[in-house]
């Protein structure tokens, strides 16, 4: 039997990417609050920035805080609560303070890609296929029954920031679809079976450019995974650390050199740097003093044919 609930909803989040369902719930005037943490980044600071602007309720969340924030859910007579790119790991008090429980957003087809970075760890592998998936929060990291879950392509130009934007984009329609099965009292969740692969925060290992060991795929995929969150995949030149911004898989001979080794630095061909597969194409290169096309970076700063990279 159907039910009209009158929904106050709290959003845990520390990122912009929570805006349009914040905006949504808004809308319906169904939002409760929103709970953040500390402002470490532009994105927290900037969300902190648009709801205080927006006059919308806050609470500043940390570990100390939990207590507090589970009267604060209270306070606000919250009945859902909804977490979207959050930094902490939340107590299950918490997760159980409000009557109609506790949500995770996760951007990919769970149980691949737990943890809190799914979305470089899909890219840099070249996953074609991912998945929105909404499942109930528990004391093990995005490990809960499976309620809601919305397969998506992913775009062979996709990078991170276009990615995620797309997932935020995805994300406030499965929330409508979350509360009306609820409201319906068809809400059941799948459990998580099949193979799992956990998604850690990446370290400056996990984006360094390794010119003898990778593919031109693999370098390309890494340079997406990179693009939007930490400006670009890593290698050094001339003891300067650059980032490569984008990189393309190229059809070109190697003539027996060996990978990481310039063999074109030229318009339009680009420059072209042989791997152990073939041969990848630079397109776009951060140095400190700004971004460059790879041509005109391999002119300014002496980057020529029959130079190896290591």
């Amino acid at each position: 039997m159907s039910m009209m609930i009158p929904w106050r909803i709290v959003v845990f989040s520390n990122s912009t990417l929570s805006l349009p369902l914040i905006t949504l719930l808004m809308q319906k005037q169904w939002l409760a609050g929103v709970v953040i943490c500390e402002p470490q980044s532009y994105q927290s600071q900037h969300l902190l920035s648009v709801l205080q602007n927006a006059a919308i309720p806050l609470f500043v969340f940390s570990p100390e805080t939990a207590v507090p924030v589970k009267f604060w859910l209270g306070q606000r007579e919250a009945n859902l609560s909804l977490i979207f790119s959050f930094r902490y790991k939340l107590p299950v008090d918490v997760l159980e303070a409000v009557q109609f429980g506790t949500f995770n957003i996760h951007p990919s087809a769970l149980p691949m890609f737990r943890g809190p970075c799914p979305v470089f760890w899909q890219l840099k592998a070249g996953q074609v296929n991912s998945a929105l998936s909404i499942h109930r929060a528990t004391d093990q990291i995005d490990a809960g029954d499976i309620v809601i879950q919305q397969a998506f392509q992913i775009h062979p130009l996709d990078n991170y920031g276009t990615l995620m934007n797309h997932v935020s984009q995805i994300a406030p329609e499965l929330v409508l679809e979350l509360a009306k099965s609820i409201e319906q009292g068809k809400i059941a969740g799948v459990v998580q079976t099949g193979l799992s692969q956990y998604a850690p925060v990446p370290s400056v290992e996990d984006c360094r450019i390794r010119w003898q060991q990778m593919t031109a795929s693999q370098i390309s995929n890494l340079c997406r995974a990179c693009n939007g969150v930490f400006g670009g995949a890593f290698f050094v030149f001339n003891n300067q650390q650059l980032r490569l911004i984008q990189a393309t898989a190229a059809a070109y001979p190697a003539y027996g050199a060996l990978p990481g080794t310039v063999v074109m630095v030229a318009e339009p061909e680009g420059v072209i740097i042989i791997c152990n597969d073939g041969a990848v194409r630079l397109d776009v290169i951060a140095a400190a003093e700004g971004v460059f096309s790879a041509v005109a970076f391999a002119e300014r700063y002496g980057l020529d044919a029959g130079m190896v990279l290591h």
